[in-house]
């Protein structure tokens, strides 16, 4: 970390851990939900980003664990090489998080441009259609990171804190790669939803006017309208703090423990959103919710013979 930041390691790892834990918690269950439910396809695409997003948390977790452990033994001022840091495994899934947040925020925008813009044929498409997007986009970031990998550990090898932060982990060129991607994918994604809000504000029109009475239409306004506020919240959260950091406008990468905060926390504020706004999972969890007040409480029954047996203790 940089010796001007004015959070002590410690302290920003110690946080690193915790938000990152609360984040894994929120959304593994939704994750969850969400394809164990077999939920619309517009939701197996969120539920898509909710794997970025826990993926990230869970690098986040490990190298914010394996770094306070650094830190609290006094092992920082050590020095290996970015191909030892593959061993801890958090630089891997670094390199899968950074591009998945991306990749899902951009396929969510294409998916909903589709919705609005042909209605008709998207209502066509089944849950496949969803999963073999996802399937194609995991594919592409395997084959990125393993060819990443490859050239990291055949290439000659570079000086790197015991961190292994993900920009020591990787060469230069990698780690420029990684970052935008990220930051120009969640721009698209951004730029993308102009024109969805225009469709979307015409259609909620036509649907006060009259002019339109699909109850279908209904639900593609606000589905897409949810899912433009994860898409506004990753490019606040994300986009945003990716520019202070890598940077610097008026020094406030010196504040990256609050930006890298902000980047991982939005996994938790996407949860909030979809599930404040999308009534298919209110209604899952209020089944989810009743199914557990109404499992019966387990009673003890004592019989004539327990009773004995209870008062015959003391003799032995």
């Amino acid at each position: 970390m940089p010796v001007d930041n004015p959070v002590p390691p410690e302290v920003a790892y110690t946080l690193y851990i915790i938000i990152a834990s609360i984040i894994i918690v929120c959304d593994v269950p939704f994750i969850v939900m969400i394809f164990w439910n077999r939920s619309q396809k517009e939701l197996v695409i969120v539920g898509f980003m909710c794997i970025a997003d826990t993926a990230h948390a869970i690098a986040f977790l490990v190298s914010g664990a394996i770094r306070l452990w650094i830190a609290l033994n006094h092992e920082g001022g050590n020095s290996i090489t970015n191909t030892q840091c593959i061993r801890y495994y958090f630089p891997v899934i670094f390199l899968y998080s950074y591009q998945l947040m991306g990749a899902a925020t951009l396929v969510v925008s294409i998916d909903r441009f589709i919705a609005v813009m042909k209605p008709v044929y998207y209502r066509t498409l089944s849950n496949a259609f969803s999963f073999y997007i996802m399937a194609g986009v995991i594919l592409y970031v395997s084959i990125i990171a393993l060819l990443f990998i490859y050239i990291v550990q055949t290439g000659p090898a570079l000086p790197s804190s015991p961190n292994c932060f993900t920009s020591e982990s990787y060469t230069p060129e990698i780690w420029r790669y990684m970052l935008f991607f990220r930051m120009s994918t969640l721009i698209v994604s951004s730029l993308l939803y102009l024109p969805i809000s225009w469709r979307i504000y015409k259609m909620a029109n036509a649907l006060k006017r009259g002019a339109s009475s699909d109850n279908y239409s209904r639900k593609i306004i606000k589905t897409t309208r949810t899912i433009g506020f994860t898409v506004a919240a990753e490019f606040v959260f994300v986009v945003i703090p990716d520019i202070f950091l890598n940077f610097n406008p008026f020094g406030l990468a010196r504040y990256q423990v609050i930006w890298y905060i902000c980047g991982v926390s939005k996994g938790a504020i996407n949860v909030l959103l979809v599930t404040l706004q999308h009534d298919e999972i209110f209604k899952l969890l209020n089944r989810k919710f009743r199914r557990l007040s109404k499992q019966p409480t387990a009673t003890t029954v004592l019989t004539s013979s327990n009773v004995r047996s209870e008062r015959n203790l003391g003799a032995f």
